[in-house]
């Protein structure tokens, strides 16, 4: 697989001493979206579905994880520096995102992630492997 070695990064995320797999997560999770819809638009929206797929996804490669440590917002902001995943800020918000990104100590929480971005995409290379099925099925069985 063409991005085996960037997967690799996301599957092996361990965090003191327990998996730590949100961004893998949010990626299965997203390869499930495509699976019911191949041809669906390049938008991702934090929203019941993507919220269920994710949770799902999460527990599948986590299942001791508590509830409370499933939560969509940390991948949906941190994906972005992976390069595979690109943040779209609502017109008019790009200053008081950008007031929050220089912060030290803050972090985009559900609310604020609602009340700043529009949706996410995937990247180019990225969508080509979620709408092809056989791409897919590799990556998600990786």
């Amino acid at each position: 697989m063409m991005c085996s070695q960037r997967f690799k990064n996301f599957i092996e995320g361990i965090k003191k001493g327990h998996p730590n797999p949100h961004r893998f997560a949010l990626l299965i999770a997203i390869a499930e979206l495509f699976d019911r819809e191949s041809s669906r638009e390049n938008k991702f929206h934090i929203d019941n579905e993507l919220e269920i797929a994710f949770q799902k996804a999460f527990l599948s490669i986590d299942p001791k994880a508590s509830v409370a440590s499933i939560q969509l917002e940390y991948p949906f902001y941190h994906l972005q520096g992976s390069g595979l995943w690109i943040l779209n800020i609502k017109d008019g918000k790009e200053a008081e995102y950008q007031e929050i990104v220089l912060l030290k100590n803050a972090r985009f929480t559900k609310k604020r992630l609602l009340q700043l971005i529009s949706h996410a995409s995937l990247n180019d290379e990225m969508v080509k492997i979620m709408r092809d099925e056989t791409k897919r099925r590799e990556f998600v069985d990786f």
